[in-house]
């Protein structure tokens, strides 16, 4: 191994160092409570060496969104887009929220706040945006089967399943958030009642 390969795979290793432990810090802080600071007493590296490989807080935090996304990837292979049987696979789409939520809360909770804030997407490089956008698209590709094949059939609604989609997971995570506030105790049998309701409605009114 030359020394610019060497030193390649010790920039790599530095780069998931910080990510590893800024993740670490989202999960415990917050997006808003953390700092490049406390990511550099983390890592105990000096601000040069951070943003020698991240160029801000939010293109570090966009890694965990993208993480996220991957996922949503393996949980959307629950939905078989050429089932017989529209209603069964439809509601899929709700547990595969729920399990999202329920099995990896940090990664929805991230997820969550990286889609409500605009400010961090305009300190996102455009390189990371384009494989967000390419990761949403793959973690939506078997429900946009889905739905394409029931508008073939004629048994729901042609819609554009984009916007569809788009909806419902605006509407579910709200629902989620708005129970998380609500509640003294996090009620999980709760939540997830609520989100499959969500889901049948949504179900029903797309039927032709």
């Amino acid at each position: 191994m030359g020394p610019l390969d060497r030193r390649q795979r010790e920039l790599e290793e530095r780069k998931e160092l910080i990510l590893e432990k800024s993740r670490e810090l989202f999960f415990e802080k917050g997006f808003d409570a953390v700092t490049i600071q406390d990511i550099c007493d983390a890592v105990e590296f000096g601000r040069s060496a951070i943003y020698g490989l991240f160029e801000s807080k939010e293109e570090i935090y966009s890694h965990i969104y993208l993480e996220a996304l991957k996922i949503l990837i393996d949980l959307s292979g629950l939905i078989d887009p050429g089932g017989e049987d529209f209603d069964t696979e439809f509601m899929k789409l709700g547990e595969i929220i729920y399990r999202f939520y329920d099995e990896y809360t940090d990664y929805f909770m991230a997820m969550s706040h990286f889609s409500t804030k605009s400010m961090i997407h305009s300190k996102i490089p455009p390189k990371i945006l384009e494989q967000k956008e390419a990761l949403f698209e793959e973690s939506a590709r078997t429900f946009h089967e889905l739905m394409d094949t029931y508008i073939a059939r004629n048994i729901v609604r042609a819609v554009d399943p984009g916007e569809f989609l788009l909806l419902y997971y605006a509407g579910v995570i709200g629902i989620i958030g708005i129970l998380l506030i609500a509640e003294d105790e996090e009620d999980r049998d709760k939540i997830r009642h609520a989100v499959m309701t969500h889901t049948e409605i949504y179900r029903e009114g797309i039927k032709v």
